[in-house]
């Protein structure tokens, strides 16, 4: 591509997303403007449920994080594991370590008012331009 700064490229679903991610990384090795060595970075990413899922523990997968803030700090619970028979959530306490458990169709936990996020890796390749967004 020779003018590759104004090139666009449209994928259709998250999976064409990734696999055209894959294809154009590669191409971008195999030409030697990115390294071959990746670094591995572990971030959180949003994650965002249907009001008809949010009541439902089984939407809550283990691994992922809950945030709550209160007075402008962050309280973060991890999930730990999921009930669906008794629809509760086991979470442990970042701050603590304490085993919290939750039910997300109670008016509690909805008074919580919860960001949910799940883990995700990226890898990172010298030559690569990368751009923050938020803190």
């Amino acid at each position: 591509m020779p003018d590759k700064a104004n090139t666009q490229v449209l994928a259709t679903s998250s999976v064409e997303q990734r696999k055209l991610t894959g294809h154009i990384r590669d191409a971008l090795k195999n030409t030697g403007e990115l390294s071959r060595t990746e670094t591995t970075l572990f971030t959180q990413v949003p994650h965002f449920l249907s009001k008809s899922q949010q009541p439902l523990a089984q939407h809550y997968k283990v691994g992922m994080t809950l945030t709550q803030w209160e007075n402008g700090k962050p309280k973060a619970f991890v999930v730990a594991s999921t009930d669906k028979a008794n629809n509760t959530i086991l979470t442990v306490s970042k701050q603590d370590g304490k085993p919290v458990t939750l039910d997300p169709a109670s008016k509690s936990f909805k008074a919580m008012n919860v960001q949910l996020s799940k883990p995700q890796s990226i890898n990172i390749a010298k030559g690569e331009r990368l751009a923050t967004v938020g803190k």
